[in-house]
């Protein structure tokens, strides 16, 4: 291989490199943007995920909005009792339950 296939090579591959770079940086700021408009958007989760002996709080993208903007609470419980202190839990830290999309994990029901 000459030297001049030898330049050719190595300035694709730090072309490419720096491709990959540039694109890494655009994923993390983009994503950083898209962290900071859920938490304009649901403040809650900056409170979550809440775990206590009883049941777990937390969020994850509502797999039903296709645009990827909202949120879904999940509530790791696995009676009754759990679940209601897990939404007054919700209310306690200044959120009302209501305003949100609540997936119950773990959920035995009670009706045998």
């Amino acid at each position: 291989m000459d030297i001049t296939r030898k330049h050719i090579i190595i300035s694709i591959g730090g072309w490419l490199l720096f491709v990959a770079i540039i694109c890494g940086i655009y994923f993390l700021i983009s994503n950083q943007i898209s962290n900071n408009t859920l938490i304009n958007k649901y403040p809650i989760i900056k409170n979550l995920p809440y775990n206590n002996f009883l049941y777990e709080i937390g969020y994850r993208l509502d797999s039903s909005d296709k645009s990827g903007k909202s949120i879904e609470l999940t509530i790791t419980a696995i009676n009754a009792m759990e679940r209601r202190q897990a939404l007054k839990e919700i209310k306690a830290l200044g959120y009302n339950p209501i305003n949100y999309k609540i997936e119950f994990l773990d959920f035995e029901s009670e009706i045998k």
